[in-house]
């Protein structure tokens, strides 16, 4: 996937390329997931004709859109973690803060975060 790949070789990227990753590919790709969790329809049925006259029963915790889109997000989330870990040991853009008990991040990962 995207985030192992830039997971495992995270350790090449510099300062201004973890900027670029996580401001335009990774931030915007949460938004948008966020936004089709959101607006994904909750109802559905139990079955997907996947071509004339077959039916498909859909185990009941991906039987919606919105199941599935949760489970993206689930997804996404974890990844972002992952890649914020790899980024605070590889390049030195997130950084422990002084008393060791919280991180310092730089002012354009709070305004691509916010916006």
């Amino acid at each position: 996937t995207l985030i192992s790949s830039v997971v495992s070789n995270g350790k090449f990227l510099d300062h201004s390329q973890w900027q670029s990753c996580l401001e335009d590919v990774v931030l915007p790709m949460i938004t948008q997931v966020e936004k089709e969790t959101k607006e994904a329809p909750r109802g559905g049925a139990g079955t997907v004709e996947v071509r004339p006259g077959v039916q498909l029963a859909m185990h009941h915790s991906r039987d919606t859109a919105h199941k599935q889109w949760s489970e993206t997000r689930v997804l996404t989330l974890e990844g972002l973690g992952r890649l914020l870990r790899t980024a605070a040991t590889s390049s030195g853009c997130i950084k422990a803060d002084s008393s060791g008990q919280g991180v310092l991040v730089p002012p354009w990962f709070h305004q691509a975060w916010e916006s």
